[in-house]
C-alpha cells in the first residue's frame, strides 16, 4: 500500500452518510506504516476506479490488534474521517494509501485479502498517482464503511403540494355533505 494506492469497489443499495472505515491490515518488516493512511471514494468507470475523486482525507494515528477472531488473523485499523459525507444509492472505489503520497518505495505493509465474494478484484494504481493507470492486482480486501442511512427530507415543494391534495379532499368531502 505505500508503492500504490490500493483500491476496492463497493455498492450502496441507498443514500449513506459515511462516518468512518474500518479495514485489515499487516506488516512484514517492522515500522512498515507510515503513521498515516491517504484514504480516497473514487467514482466508479466499470472495472476500475473513476477520474473523479469525491471525497479524500488522511487519517493519523495507530492501529490496535483485535487479537484472536479478527479478520484473517490481521491487525484491524478504524478509524472516523472527520467530517460526515452523504454518498447516493450506486457503485464506488475506496482507494487506501500508506502514507503521505509523496512516499513511493515499497514497504511491507499490506491490506488484508479475503475471500472471493463475487465482485470485482482490487486495482492498484503505481506512481505517477492518478495517471488512469489502474491495474488488476488480483485480490480482493477486507473493509467495512462505517455509517447510516441518509433521511431523505421532503423539498418545501412537496410539502405545498400535499396540502393541496389534503385541502382539495377537504372541500370535496365539504360538498358532498352539502347535497
Amino acid at each position: 500500500m505505500t508503492q500504490w494506492i490500493q483500491a476496492e469497489d463497493f455498492s450502496l443499495s441507498q443514500a449513506t452518510t459515511i462516518t468512518g472505515i474500518r479495514f485489515w491490515a499487516f506488516q512484514l518488516a517492522p515500522q512498515a506504516y507510515a503513521g498515516s493512511i491517504v484514504w480516497r471514494i473514487y467514482d466508479n468507470a466499470g472495472t476500475t476506479p473513476g477520474a473523479n475523486v469525491l471525497f479524500s482525507g488522511v487519517f493519523n494515528g495507530g492501529f490496535t490488534n483485535e487479537g484472536p477472531g479478527a479478520c484473517c488473523g490481521a491487525d484491524q485499523l478504524r478509524f472516523d474521517i472527520g467530517t460526515n459525507f452523504n454518498l447516493n444509492a450506486g457503485s464506488y472505489w475506496l482507494g487506501l494509501h500508506n502514507g503521505p503520497l509523496t512516499t513511493t518505495t515499497r514497504e511491507e505493509f499490506y491490506w488484508q485479502t479475503r475471500a472471493n465474494n463475487a465482485t470485482l478484484r482490487g486495482r492498484e494504481d503505481a506512481t505517477p498517482f492518478d495517471a488512469g493507470g489502474w491495474f488488476d492486482n488480483g485480490n480482493e480486501h477486507a473493509f467495512q464503511l462505517l455509517g447510516r442511512p441518509t433521511t431523505v427530507i421532503p423539498e418545501p415543494s412537496t410539502y405545498a403540494l400535499l396540502a393541496t391534495g389534503f385541502v382539495a379532499l377537504a372541500v370535496t368531502a365539504r360538498r358532498r355533505r352539502r347535497v
